[in-house]
């Protein structure tokens, strides 16, 4: 059964946080709780391997993952999730601040690239609400892609009929 608008928007928002440096994790905490549009849970997984088991596992509403993990990062944890078919609204965090960094997390299927230098709660909030919009507008046009395409497939199957006859 489809959730209603004023269900989903009652619920909490489910946000993973991959991010293997626990003061990283505290300020991002913190900020969390200066968020007071919405019901957030923040949980926090600390390695890549944890991080792409939870992805693709879709318990969460948005994900937040660090660019540098131990040696990985945050695109290739997006990137191997997309490519197991893992959809999930993701946003790369990071204090790095490069252009070419911003590129790749946004090719990779990023919904934003933070700088953690810059980053606050109601920043956070924001970018938190476009990845959800961006999934829902995703899900609701290949939902309409997928009814027109059961019609005309319907119609075709009429014609064919049709000449048959």
């Amino acid at each position: 059964m489809e959730e209603t608008e004023k269900q989903i928007n009652d619920r909490p928002v489910r946000v993973l946080l991959v991010e293997d440096d626990r003061d990283d994790y505290l300020l991002t905490r913190e900020m969390f709780d200066e968020m007071h549009g919405r019901n957030y849970v923040l949980e926090w997984v600390t390695n890549y391997d944890s991080g792409l088991e939870a992805i693709c596992q879709g318990e969460h509403d948005v994900y937040l993952l660090d660019y540098r993990l131990s040696g990985l990062n945050g695109i290739e944890l997006l990137r191997e999730a997309v490519a197991q078919n893992c959809n999930a609204p993701a946003i790369i965090l990071t204090g790095q601040g490069e252009l070419e960094i911003d590129v790749a997390a946004m090719k990779a299927g990023a919904a934003d690239y933070l700088d953690k230098g810059r980053l606050n709660s109601a920043i956070l909030e924001r970018s938190i609400r476009y990845a959800m919009q961006n999934k829902k507008s995703q899900e609701d046009l290949e939902k309409r892609v997928e009814e027109r395409t059961a019609e005309l497939s319907s119609a075709n199957e009429t014609l064919r009929r049709a000449e048959d006859a």
